[in-house]
């Protein structure tokens, strides 16, 4: 079930429907936040966000991902995707 709750919110993102995507996946943090990809769902959300002016709490969220795993793949996302915002 939290599989199909990312990858609903991977489709909505990639048709640009930006609300159902940041949607489903804040509904994953809030549900699921031991979930094995909640790496991946927190820096597709900290993206949308920023994308859609929202760029605080965007900001707060891709920084979360380099302090829970500074060496992830996903702190590296994070990372660029913060100097983007910038």
């Amino acid at each position: 079930v939290l599989d199909a709750r990312f990858w609903r919110g991977q489709v909505f993102d990639v048709l640009g429907r930006n609300a159902e995507a940041i949607e489903a996946f804040k509904s994953l943090t809030m549900i699921a936040p031991d979930y094995r990809r909640i790496l991946q769902v927190k820096v597709k959300l900290g993206k949308l966000l920023i994308k859609n002016q929202d760029v605080l709490n965007g900001r707060k969220i891709l920084e979360e991902v380099i302090t829970e795993a500074p060496e992830s793949v996903e702190a590296g996302l994070a990372s660029r995707e913060l100097e983007n915002a910038s």
